[in-house]
């Protein structure tokens, strides 16, 4: 079925019509179905349009129009504030007013695109649909349902059955899926992969009724304090304010939707960043056959760092922008200045997203361009990206971080001065940071068998990245380098550009690993999700290459050699089951471990998503009677008097009761409380007796009882308690 540009205009306008008319009469479900669909795609279907970077795969186009659309959000929704505000309109984010300028902002782009594409016609893509599409379709469309059911069972019962068995069941579809990849549809596969990432995400979203983490809490406070001012300034904390990631983003979904502003911060970001494990797919499907390509994702989506998006949101957002970046550079079938015009929007969403993912991004593409320019001296490769690419990033970044927001460019050369000062502490362990030293074993024999396996399968895993980027770099004649001769698991050469960026990001890693206090500086969780955009496709390749070794075996095993070589069909047929076979071992264990099914089947309650006990709880669950403290704090406390609590009721402090962290003090980082201030006890303090700091140690009430000797308690529901005197 073919659409002319006039039906798809007309199709448009039908559709902004319907949206106005259900925010107007605040609609139930229709505004916020509608409002997300709205904000979320059609800006950049529109940019997509305009622009028309090349031929592009369905699958790209998609994304490329969520993160398009993401990016138009933040960067006009920063221009839109500041220039109300330039012309005296000091509430631009209140709904009427930020109605219209969508709408004329939608207008202005689809007028654009009408002008220029107004010969062109669209098809709707034909899908055929096979009996084995729908076995597997059917289940996935249950996933994410259970997801949220099972979570619902846990937040009000307690009862973490249905989680449990909805992830051995996600177990088994991967696996099955591998199997009887042939038998379905090509589409089957990357729709399967969004259904499990969004079944995967929600969890830790969806736990208690309120905000979960740690830096979460202040990126809330960030949200919310916009919303409630309508509109944006640097309210006090620099770094972030310059992340509209967590302000203008956020904002503008909560008035053009009308989500509640909690539930809406919960979840929003998890589900953008459920379509990151597509842009692996797409990436390695460039290189790869489909099934290594899914089994590539499935590696990226099994990931702590990916599960726990929720509680990264600014990180999420600015990794997002990353990877489809990176997924526009090794895509070598686009007109290169069609191409550069939605690379510098992405880069420049990433810098509004986050600053030191943006500083990461950056070394990454000055490294992708200085190996890529070496290889070209002797190859024909094209260097990547660009220079004028790179100064660009460079002059956004010292606008943005420098001149406007400031904070951020001074904790970059803070952390560069600190790294050099610790660099004759190389020896010493302690100055790496946690996730280095966990993932050398601290403490895994003292805490149980659980940790133990999961440190070894861990470390399964990077020997396949390593074998694989071994294969590839020892083998570039058939794996990369201008030829007839492809290497046999090969559907296209790697480029020139995906192997320099192979190169790159591990030896980021090994610099995380190895140089003193970066890895405390900047946890290693936050860069391994960049590094795995890459690697997770050298994940497969290193199982590809075992199984190599493998058919080798076999083939030289008896009769079956003979007749294995004597068909080059069934001899790869064969590779391709050795290496599901050999990617299967070690993936399923893996996500057993990764998600905290194979520790909660020992007895460890350790992740929050199954338990209402144990560190991760009482760090991060909020209960109700935590958040009613907060609130009746909020609203009748003396202003000029300041807060003390632990450090993680500080941070219940700033989401729940929206006061700012200069009035906030932990009392057990200091030992003292002013004699005019009040106290915050949560519910670990209150009902256990424990403290808890920002460092995760645990302290006893009564080492810090002398501090409650000149005040008076004014407010308790059994749950959290308030002192003022």
């Amino acid at each position: 079925m073919e659409l002319s540009a006039r039906e798809r205009l007309i199709a448009l306008v039908g559709i902004l019509l319907l949206f106005d008319g259900a925010f107007l009469l605040d609609i139930p479900i229709l505004r916020e179905v509608l409002g997300a669909a709205v904000i979320a795609v059609i800006p950049g279907m529109l940019i997509l349009s305009i622009v028309r970077p090349g031929k592009i795969t369905l699958l790209e186009y998609c994304l490329l129009a969520v993160g398009a659309s993401i990016a138009f959000l933040m960067i006009g929704g920063l221009l839109y504030n500041n220039l109300l505000m330039y012309l005296g309109i000091t509430n631009p984010f209140t709904g009427r007013l930020l109605l219209d300028f969508y709408n004329l902002a939608i207008i202005v782009l689809a007028a654009a695109w009408y002008l220029t594409n107004n010969d062109r016609s669209f098809s709707l893509p034909d899908v055929s649909m096979k009996a084995a599409d729908m076995a597997f379709l059917l289940p996935g469309l249950i996933f994410p349902s259970l997801s949220v059911l099972g979570m619902h069972q846990i937040n009000t019962a307690g009862n973490n059955l249905l989680l449990l068995g909805l992830l051995i069941a996600v177990l088994v579809y991967i696996a099955a899926l591998s199997i009887c990849h042939a038998k379905v549809s090509p589409w089957l596969l990357p729709a399967a992969i969004l259904l499990l990432s969004v079944t995967l995400i929600l969890p830790l979203a969806l736990r208690s009724n309120y905000i979960i983490g740690t830096d979460s809490h202040f990126e809330y406070f960030t949200f919310i304090t916009t919303l409630e001012n309508a509109h944006w300034s640097i309210i006090g904390s620099a770094q972030l304010d310059s992340c509209l990631s967590i302000s203008i983003l956020p904002s503008v979904f909560q008035i053009i939707t009308g989500v509640p502003p909690m539930m809406l911060f919960k979840v929003l970001f998890a589900l953008i960043f459920s379509i990151s494990p597509l842009i692996v797919y797409s990436i390695a499907k460039q290189y790869l056959a489909g099934i290594y390509a899914f089994l590539a994702a499935a590696f990226f989506m099994i990931q702590p760092q990916f599960m726990t998006a929720a509680s990264n949101s600014r990180t999420v957002l600015a990794l997002l922008f990353f990877m489809l970046t990176i997924m526009l550079l090794l895509n070598e079938g686009l007109n290169p200045a069609r191409k550069k015009v939605l690379v510098v929007l992405f880069i420049a969403a990433a810098i509004f997203s986050h600053y030191s993912t943006s500083f990461i991004f950056f070394g990454i593409l000055v490294f992708a361009w200085v190996g890529t320019g070496i290889l070209s001296l002797r190859y024909p490769v094209r260097p990547a990206p660009s220079f004028d690419i790179l100064v660009i990033f460079l002059a956004l970044m010292y606008v943005w971080y420098a001149l406007v927001t400031v904070v951020p460019s001074q904790m970059f050369l803070e952390f560069i001065d600190k790294t050099i000062e610790n660099l004759d502490q190389f020896l010493m362990p302690g100055t790496r940071g946690e996730d280095v030293q966990r993932l050398f074993g601290a403490q895994a024999l003292n805490k149980g068998f659980p940790y133990v396996i999961q440190l070894a399968l861990s470390w399964v895993g990077i020997g396949l990245i390593a074998i694989g980027s071994l294969a590839v770099a020892l083998d570039l004649r058939r794996t990369v380098l201008p030829g007839r001769e492809t290497a046999e698991y090969l559907e296209n050469k790697f480029s020139g550009l995906f192997f320099v960026l192979v190169i790159i990001v591990t030896g980021l890693l090994g610099l995380m690993v190895v140089v003193p206090y970066v890895s405390d500086g900047y946890d290693l969780a936050r860069v391994l999700p960049l590094s795995n955009t890459i690697l997770s496709v050298m994940f497969v390749v290193g199982g590809i290459a075992i199984a190599e070794v493998l058919r080798f075996v076999v083939q030289s095993t008896g009769e079956r050699r003979e007749h294995l070589t004597a068909h080059h069909g069934g001899d790869r047929s064969l590779l391709m089951k050795m290496s599901l076979a050999v990617i299967l071992v070690v993936l399923l264990p893996y996500f057993l471990s990764v998600t905290g099914v194979l520790h909660t089947l020992y007895g460890d309650h350790r992740d929050v998503v199954f338990h209402a006990d144990g560190p991760q709880y009482d760090m991060k669950y909020v209960h109700e009677t935590e958040a009613q403290g907060a609130v009746w704090l909020n609203q009748r406390m003396d202003p000029e008097m300041r807060v003390f609590a632990d450090g993680f009721g500080i941070s219940r402090l700033m989401s729940l009761g929206t006061m700012p962290p200069s009035s906030l003090a932990s009392f057990v980082q200091y030992g003292w409380v002013s004699r005019e201030s009040y106290v915050y006890l949560r519910h670990k303090n209150v009902v256990d007796g424990n403290l808890i700091d920002f460092d995760g140690k645990y302290r006893d009430m009564d080492e810090f009882a002398q501090l409650f000797r000149h005040k008076s308690k004014v407010y308790a529901n059994g749950g959290a308690t308030i002192w003022t005197g």
